[in-house]
Formats: structure tokens, C-alpha cells, sequence
């Protein structure tokens, strides 16, 4: 089955790569599951076999560390021929799956216009029409908040929009590192402000940076460094110092420990063994000053394991992993819960109800349980709910939807697959147990990154939720939507949400929404998401 879904996902980027989807389609979410994402222990373009500029990027994209993804694809784009910069610009949009990827565009107009600065500018004229939504979708809760853009057609045509203007600066940012002559540099630069201040009439604005702008974080000789880390033997890694003096040697160590683990899978406990052991030397020398809350970033060892690196222990090994997990004494232990929680959906049903119910007994407040569902639900979702609602528990149910994105991974594209599971579940299942009350804090956190990664997925999700659940009486829903009270705004849950999302998916393909609204049964309710999407804009009482 995986293997089909996989050939199937696979056909689907050659069809919208080469144009063959209409261009009113701009699904954003991909079918990965966590299964799918794979922790990278070699550089993708380094072997004897030609691998397409495809092949490659995907196998970036599927890094779930964000500054070692970032700083691999940076290192991989400063290297390709600048003839495939255009090309690997549009697969790695889609690939980031957000409809605002704003910090990615920034990564990429900056390498671009370092090694290509005519044809990158070229495209940064057109990323001036794409920039709107600027207070981000959650900030539309009212209809007082004006939405504005700066060219509707040119969003409703783009798969993407950028909500803050100043990843275009990362064109400026490249031109000024080019081989281009100084005249030349500064007349493009001189090109580009000119079109700032004639669309914004504002001075630029700080450039992003986070962890996608690897050429912030590293410089060329640390990049270097950075992607030398692939090569490490055991040998080598074995004398390493497990004390990083920032992110960017933390992501040295990170995949220095991933290659030990690849060149020795049966060696997992040993190496957790060892680096523990360090670990604890390293806490020791600088107790005192921890004790007293004064110990600097660069003086505390490196936190392992990673869940990237547990990841990929299991796929290397997972009999070793189970063996170990059913070795463990102590539930409470934070490693120990964490290996549990990955294998949880693994093991045999005994096994798996043996650790459910030592996590229960080793605390009686039930934090150990909670946490544990908690990171299962990170890698399987279907099943970590199955057993929530088993427990009758609340807590642990409400915490399923919000495991889906907060999966301790930071980029997006690493939660399409769980997003497609709450999308799938039928909320009604929970309803003879508990009151739409109950489930007040109901995907919250699943609602504000679904926003950003397919805002109409996301407001089709939290309208089927609302009137599915007795949340709130659908009365005062519709006169949210249609504008005849304010009593629901800015709540801070499910309902503000999905409102935000109409608003901005009526925004942006309002087609979209057109052909969604018949199949809402209830008269009233359809009427008032056509006025959601006749009336998006807002009024403009709350703008500055």
C-alpha cells in the first residue's frame, strides 16, 4: 500500500511540475505520513549514479530538521547549473506545502540572485504582486480588519502568496554578494527599491531570518564545514566535544550522531549509552552555575536523542529498538517514553497495553500517560486515538489533533499526513461521551497551521466540525458569518479560526469556495458563507 501511495504522490508532482492540473487546483497538502519523512546521513547528490534535480529535492525536503534541510538545499543550489535555479525554485515551493512560505522564498531569491541576478529579478518583480494578507490569516477574526493585497488576480492565479514583504529583500541580500560588476550590483538593487517604495511606500523592512537562511547562520567556510559532517567515520565522531556553541554546531553533531548510528544500527544502545555518559560529565563540570540558572547555551551538551535520530534508529534497526524499550525499568524516564511512544503502534497488543499501564501506575496525576499518548500521536494519530478513547480521558483525546502538528519537527510539509487523519475522523464518535463543552479546545493548534498550509482545507475542516459538534448554537454561528454580531470573535478556539480561514479563502480562490457552499445542507448556512464570500474584504473600521 505504501509503495502505491507513494508511485501515486509521485505522479502527482509530475503533473502539476509540468502544468497538467488546472490552475484553479492548488491542493497544498501532500500524502506523507511521519513514515515518510527520512532523516538525511548522506548527501542526496554525492554517488555514482546520475539522480535527477527531482529526486534530489525531494530527498531534502523529507529532512525533518529545519536548519539541516535548509542548510543542505542551500549548499545543493549553490552548486546545480544556474540554467536549473528557475526550475528548482517552483519544486521547492511545492515541496515546502504552505501556501506562505515566505522564508523559503527568501532562501531561495537570495541564492538565486547570488549566482543568477538577471533572471532572478525577472521573477522578484512578479513576487510583488503575490504580497498581501500581511496580518497573516489569524488576524481577520473581525470584519472590522480590512483584508488587503496587491494584486487579487495575480494570488488567485499563484499557488502561493507572501504575507511578509520582506522576503523579497532576499534578492537585494544575493545581488550584493554577486560576481556582477559594482555598477550593475548597485543599479539592481537601486531597481528594486525603486518598485518598494512605488508598492509600499514604506522603508524596507527587516529581513527574515529563522533557521531557512542558512547563509546567515553559516558563512561559506562553516556551510563547508556543515556538509562535511556527512563524511564523519565512528572514529572520528567518537572524539567529538558534545558541547555545541550554537544551532549551527548542533546540527554539526546531529548528523555526525546519525552517521555513527548509519555505519553501526546494532551498536543504537551503546551509543546511547556512551553519549549519556558524556552528557552527564559535561552536566557535572558546570553544576554549580546550573543550579544557580547561569549556565550560557554554549557551555550545556548537546540534547540527544533526537527524535530524527530515534526515527531513524527505528527504521535501521526496530527489533533492536523493541528489544531495548521492553528492557526499560522505568516509565518515568523521558528516553525510555519517547522510544515507547515509537513503537507503540509496532508492538504486539500485550506489549502495547503492558506500557500504557505502567506509564498510568508510575504516576498517579497522570502526566506519564498523557505525554506518552502525546508523542504517540506525533507518528500515528489513527491508533493513538483509537486507545485515547478507550481511556475516556479528555485531556489525552483533546491532545491527539494537536500532536498532528506539534510533532517536535519544524517544517510543515513533516504534518500533511496527520492533517489528513483529523481531516478523516468523525468527531461524532466522541459525541454520546462528551459535550460539545468538552471539546472546546478541539484542534486549535491543528487550525493554525492548517491555515497556513491550505486555508480552504482548513475552513472545510472547522465549518464540518461546527456543525457536527454542539459547540456553540449554529444560530450564532450564521450571525457571525453574515455580520449581524460580533459575539464570537476573537474567541481564541475553533470557531475565530475557521472564520479566519473563510475570509482569506474567499480571498483567494473564491472559485473554490463557490463550488464548496452546495454542499452545506443547511439553507441558513449557506447563506451566510456566500456572504463570507461575497463580503471578505472587510469593512475597515479597525485599520490604522
Amino acid at each position: 500500500m505504501r509503495s502505491t501511495v507513494r508511485i501515486l504522490s509521485i505522479l502527482t508532482l509530475l503533473f502539476l511540475w509540468n502544468g497538467l492540473i488546472p490552475a484553479t487546483l492548488h491542493a497544498q497538502r501532500n500524502s506523507w505520513t511521519v513514515d515518510d519523512v527520512r532523516p538525511l546521513t548522506k548527501l542526496p547528490w554525492l554517488g555514482a549514479e546520475f539522480r535527477p534535480l527531482d529526486v534530489i529535492l525531494d530527498e531534502i525536503f523529507r529532512e525533518p530538521d529545519a536548519l539541516i534541510r535548509y542548510a543542505v538545499l542551500d549548499g545543493y543550489l549553490s552548486m546545480i547549473p544556474v540554467e536549473q535555479l528557475k526550475e528548482a525554485y517552483d519544486k521547492c515551493i511545492i515541496l515546502e506545502g504552505s501556501q506562505v512560505p515566505d522564508q523559503l522564498v527568501e532562501l531561495l531569491l537570495r541564492i538565486w540572485s547570488r549566482r543568477d541576478p538577471h533572471a532572478c529579478w525577472e521573477k522578484t518583480k512578479t513576487l510583488f504582486e503575490l504580497v498581501g494578507i500581511e496580518h497573516g490569516f489569524l488576524g481577520y477574526d473581525h470584519y472590522g480588519e480590512t483584508i488587503t493585497v496587491q494584486n487579487r488576480d495575480a494570488i488567485r492565479a499563484s499557488r502561493y502568496w507572501i504575507r511578509d514583504r520582506a522576503a523579497i529583500l532576499g534578492f537585494a541580500m544575493g545581488v550584493g554578494q554577486s560576481a556582477l560588476p559594482e555598477g550593475e550590483r548597485v543599479r539592481l538593487m537601486k531597481e528594486c527599491a525603486d518598485l518598494w517604495f512605488a508598492r509600499f511606500k514604506t522603508w524596507p523592512a527587516e529581513r527574515l531570518s529563522e533557521f531557512y537562511n542558512a547563509r546567515q547562520r553559516y558563512s561559506d567556510g562553516k556551510l563547508a564545514g556543515f556538509l562535511r559532517a556527512f563524511d564523519s567515520t565512528v572514529e572520528q565522531i567518537q572524539q567529538m566535544e558534545l558541547r555545541p556553541q550554537d544551532e549551527e554546531e548542533r546540527a554539526n553533531i546531529e548528523i555526525s550522531l546519525r552517521r555513527w548510528l548509519v555505519q553501526e544500527p546494532q551498536a543504537a544502545a551503546q551509543i546511547l549509552d556512551r553519549v549519556a555518559r558524556q552528557r552527564k560529565k559535561l552536566l557535572e563540570s558546570v553544576r554549580v552555575e546550573l543550579e544557580q540558572g547561569k549556565v550560557p547555551y554554549e557551555r550545556l551538551p548537546v540534547s540527544f536523542p533526537s527524535k530524527e535520530w530515534l526515527h531513524l534508529w527505528r527504521t535501521l534497526d526496530e527489533k533492536g529498538m523493541q528489544d531495548w524499550a521492553r528492557n526499560q525499568k522505568s516509565s518515568k524516564d523521558e528516553l525510555t517514553k519517547s522510544v515507547r511512544a515509537l513503537l507503540l503502534g509496532r508492538v504486539e497488543a500485550d506489549t502495547r497495553d503492558q506500557w500504557l499501564k505502567e506509564a498510568a501506575e508510575v504516576d498517579p496525576d497522570g502526566n506519564v500517560l498523557e505525554n506518552l499518548f502525546f508523542e504517540w500521536a506525533n507518528w500515528e494519530p489513527k491508533q493513538a486515538m483509537e486507545a485515547a478513547i478507550k481511556t475516556g480521558n479528555i485531556e489525552i483525546i483533546l491532545d491527539v489533533p494537536r500532536a498532528c502538528v506539534m510533532n517536535g519537527f519544524a517544517p510543515f510539509n513533516t504534518c500533511h499526513g496527520n492533517l489528513g487523519f483529523l481531516r478523516e475522523f468523525d468527531v461524532r464518535v466522541l459525541s454520546p461521551r462528551f459535550s460539545g463543552e468538552d471539546l472546546y479546545d478541539w484542534g486549535t493548534e491543528a487550525m493554525e497551521a492548517w491555515g497556513k498550509i491550505d486555508v480552504g482545507e482548513a475552513a472545510r475542516y472547522g465549518v464540518d466540525f461546527l456543525m457536527k459538534v454542539d459547540y456553540v448554537p449554529r444560530s450564532r454561528l450564521i450571525t457571525l458569518f453574515n455580520g449581524q454580531s460580533e459575539d464570537l470573535t476573537d474567541t481564541g478556539d475553533i470557531i475565530d479560526r475557521t472564520f479566519c480561514c473563510l475570509r482569506v479563502w474567499a480571498v483567494v480562490r473564491p472559485d473554490e469556495m463557490k463550488a464548496w457552499i452546495p454542499s452545506i445542507q443547511d439553507p441558513a448556512m449557506r447563506e451566510a458563507l456566500t456572504y463570507i464570500l461575497e463580503h471578505p474584504w472587510g469593512t475597515g473600521e479597525n485599520a490604522n
